[in-house]
């Protein structure tokens, strides 16, 4: 069931965990995103790439570059989303509650919570009408390393064969993650490397459009800054208590940085990324 975290997350710091959010934390310790079906209210977005070269069970409009008007999400403490500009070109606003880009819409068919990661989606707009190539573009903030990537493709139309998925388009890493993909929902799986901070996952046709239904990012390795200390110990005085709950809280919302030792005890899950997750299981260890 899809979560709207940024919603639940006055809950959380509270102690108070909600029972889906519960499970996405248990069974999500190694995912670093998760954008599961990508429905009219649950869309990301980040404009940087609206020219087409460049859940957390929720997506956001990231309105420019990482130094740009958006900052940091202020749940994963990240900055993350769909990259595009943010004009509602053809009005979809009018169709539905989701986030409508200049390039992109949500599946406006689709609007009901809950539904299986594979069976919504968010694909380009009129871009083949307006002699635009195809692009769909996500950026992530991320530790450096290598990361697994897993997504699927749907063709509800008859019109998005063949879409093509890199890592880092255009950038010195760039890779090629699958080539005339399928569009029947097979899941496709394959490895990224994030060299400079930041994954862009960049999608790419010949067709008419191109349907992505989700986004699952999972860390493989990925380089730590310190491992010494102990985990959760923030302030390094030997002992876990709620004033390392206070730092981490801090980090979250932008408050505070990180040395890389606090950094290494934050990050309670091992994942490469102190979040709202992490702050999840230090309360259940403050209180158990």
């Amino acid at each position: 069931q899809a979560v709207h975290i940024s919603e639940q997350q006055e809950g959380i710091m509270d102690g108070h965990i909600p029972p889906q959010l519960g499970a996405l934390a248990e069974h999500g310790a190694q995912v670093a995103y998760m954008l599961p079906a990508l429905q009219p209210r649950h869309p990301a977005i980040h404009p940087a790439a609206a020219a087409g070269r460049r859940q957390d069970a929720g997506e956001q409009l990231h309105r420019g570059g990482f130094t740009g008007a958006v900052g940091a999400d202020e749940v994963t403490g990240k900055k993350w989303g769909l990259a595009d500009s943010p004009e509602d070109r053809y009005n979809g606003s009018g169709k539905s509650s989701g986030i409508y880009t200049a390039n992109t819409w949500p599946d406006e068919a689709n609007t009901a919570d809950g539904a299986d990661k594979s069976t919504s989606f968010r694909y380009t707009k009129n871009q083949y009408e307006s002699g635009i190539a195809r692009h769909l573009d996500y950026r992530f903030e991320l530790p450096n390393g290598t990361y697994s990537v897993e997504f699927c493709f749907s063709d509800p139309w008859g019109c998005s064969k063949n879409p093509t998925a890199y890592a880092n388009y255009g950038k010195s890493d760039e890779s090629l993650l699958v080539k005339n993909a399928p569009t029947d929902r097979t899941v496709i799986k394959s490895n990224a490397r994030v060299s400079d901070g930041e994954l862009t996952i960049n999608f790419r046709s010949e067709d008419k459009a191109i349907n992505v239904c989700y986004i699952i990012i999972r860390p493989i390795e990925t380089e730590t800054a310190s491992v010494k200390g102990k985990k959760g110990d923030l302030n390094l005085d030997g002992t876990v208590n709620v004033a390392d709950a206070v730092i981490l809280q801090k980090y979250i919302h932008g408050a505070q940085s990180l040395t890389g030792e606090q950094a290494y005890a934050a990050d309670m899950l091992s994942d490469g990324a102190p979040n709202v997750f992490d702050m999840i299981i230090m309360r259940r260890a403050l209180v158990g």
